[in-house]
């Protein structure tokens, strides 16, 4: 009960990490062509470090992993195209496609979830079937036009990051009602047994 206490007191932390993030998604709106360049060569040092987790711990476990050697070479594979991509040009021209790609698997893996769903009698499986299918046609859209799908990707994380932060700030003010609450029933229980 005390945690949670701490949690209700501090309630303004909450809307300080919702404020920042409003702010963020704005900024992101107002400048997508260099939240796309940032967001690029995050992805590409993303694969330098998981490379470098990868191939740290499979050496450091090998005794335990069967056939280690390949993920052995899957991080260093890894960490030399996170080096790749941090050359001028190519993390910024790849990560659209990458993300491309994501959506394109991700619709396919949703047509594949839909046939389960008709496998087990769910009669709403078209749905899910035609939520795979738009999925596709988006990816090849995405695939084929990258300038749109640098704007997307922008405008979906600063949209991302505007709801959350109005999450945050929701969540800031239902603790703050809270921590009143707690006050006036702290001051009245203090209160009653003078």
């Amino acid at each position: 009960m005390e945690q949670l206490e701490g949690v209700v007191r501090r309630w303004w932390v909450a809307l300080i990490f919702g404020l920042l993030a409003i702010g963020l998604g704005v900024f992101v709106f107002f400048n997508p062509v260099t939240t796309y360049i940032a967001m690029s060569y995050t992805f590409a040092i993303y694969f330098i470090a998981y490379g470098i987790y990868k191939t740290y711990m499979v050496y450091k476990e090998r005794d335990v992993i069967p056939a280690w050697g390949w993920s052995f070479t899957l991080g260093i594979f890894t960490i030399i195209l996170g080096l790749i991509l941090l050359m001028p040009g190519m993390a910024v021209g790849t990560f659209a496609y990458y993300v491309s790609f994501c959506v394109l698997f991700m619709g396919v893996n949703t047509c594949a979830n839909s046939f389960a769903l008709k496998d087990v009698g769910d009669k709403y499986w078209g749905w899910t079937l035609a939520l795979g299918i738009l999925t596709i046609a988006l990816s090849f859209f995405m695939i084929m036009a990258p300038a749109f799908t640098t704007e997307f990707i922008s405008l979906l994380f600063g949209s991302m990051l505007v709801v959350l932060g109005v999450q945050c700030c929701f969540l800031a003010y239902r603790l703050s009602v809270l921590n009143s609450s707690l006050k006036h029933a702290t001051d009245r229980v203090a209160h009653e047994s003078k």
